[in-house]
Parts: structure tokens; C-alpha cells; sequence
């Protein structure tokens, strides 16, 4: 797969077209890879019975779609993986500390209500194996220390629902974004032309 959408408007012209014997009466197929990250983990295959079904903003639409189904999927494995280390390892503290590719992906990363809730799994099942949860809120894109980072309000948000899980969990906080900026206040100067280093200090990539 090379990662992009690809539509046959007519499977019956498409060299390309697998001629499904469960689906005979396809006339035209999108497929859209279900992509998390850099990685391809599946493909959204959508068919139609009508000749020429699909337009750009079909494309968009079930891109969208395949985006949410892809990451639904790589949270199921997440859940999957991480309870099997839990019941194997039986840890006595663990830490989760999440967010910033939710946030920094965009619309191809987790929405705020899908963070909490996934936050709140994430804790159940730490305590299903008597764990103590520390729950650390996400840190930085950017180290702008005056609100000047593009991601900042949403990283604030993201940080809040994170302190917030850890009330209602009664879990311990860990507030990491705040650590982070009161450091970055303190230590980022403004350079010769007025601007502060976005990079350099306390990350390398920003």
C-alpha cells in the first residue's frame, strides 16, 4: 500500500479492481488507508452498485471516517496490549502520561471527549490489578513561554481533562504542562530581535 485513497469510478475498465465473487454487482470502489501516524494498519474498502458513485467530497468525508476507525482500532490494541503487561508484570505504581500526538495530530488525533474517556480506561484498568495511578498531564509542542506556541490553547485543554480524570479518579496528579512553562518563563529570554526560541531548551524537535 502506498498510503493514499484510490478510487475505481468503473471496475469493469480498473486493471487494478479484484473482482469480489461476494460482491457482484460492484460498479465502482474507493478504498482509503486506515493510517495511524507513519504506520498503514488496515484499508477502508467502500463499494458501490452505481457507476461512478464516488466524488472529492466523498474522499474527504470517508477520509475523515477512515481516520476515526484507525484509531479506534490502534486504542483497542493499546487497551489489549497494556492489560496483558498489567496481569503479567503486576506493577505496583504506574505512570500515564499521554496527550501530545492527540493534540499534535489534529484532526487525525483524539478528540477531547474520546481523550477523557480513553484516560479513564486507561486507569481502570490499572486499578483492576491494585496499581497505583500517576496520571501526568502532557507537556509542550513548542517553547514559546507567552501562549505564542500554535498548540498552546489546546494543549491547556487537553492538560485540564487530564487533572480533571485524576480528581474524579482519585488518582495522583502529575501536572508536567505547568512544571514545563514556569521553567520555560523563567529561563527563555527573548533574543536580540525580540523573540523567544521556540526550540533548544528543554526539547530538541520543539
Amino acid at each position: 500500500a502506498i498510503g493514499t485513497p484510490r478510487i475505481a469510478l468503473d471496475v469493469g475498465d480498473d486493471a487494478v479492481y479484484f473482482d469480489n465473487p461476494d460482491l457482484p454487482n460492484t460498479r465502482s470502489e474507493m478504498a482509503l488507508p486506515l493510517r495511524v501516524a507513519d504506520d498503514i494498519i488496515g484499508v477502508l474498502d467502500v463499494q458501490s452498485i452505481v457507476s461512478n458513485a464516488f466524488q472529492g467530497e466523498d474522499v474527504e468525508i470517508l477520509s475523515t471516517l477512515a481516520d476515526q476507525v484507525a484509531i479506534a482500532i490502534q486504542n483497542s490494541r493499546t487497551y489489549e496490549r497494556m492489560q496483558e503487561l498489567l496481569e503479567k508484570e503486576r506493577p505496583n505504581v504506574v505512570v500515564i502520561f499521554a496527550g501530545v500526538n492527540d493534540v499534535w495530530h489534529g484532526k487525525k488525533g483524539t478528540n477531547p471527549t474520546d481523550f477523557e474517556a480513553d484516560l479513564k480506561k486507561m486507569v481502570a484498568l490499572c486499578k483492576a490489578v491494585d496499581a497505583k495511578v500517576v496520571l501526568a498531564t502532557l507537556a509542550i509542542i513548542g517553547e514559546k513561554p507567552d501562549g505564542g506556541n500554535k498548540e498552546d490553547k489546546r494543549l491547556d485543554q487537553y492538560a485540564a481533562i487530564a487533572l480533571k480524570v485524576a480528581r474524579e479518579e482519585q488518582v495522583t496528579p502529575v501536572d508536567v504542562r505547568t512544571a514545563f512553562m514556569e521553567y520555560l518563563k523563567a529561563n527563555n529570554t527573548k533574543d536580540d530581535r525580540g523573540q523567544f526560541s521556540s526550540k533548544g531548551i528543554l526539547t530538541q524537535d520543539g
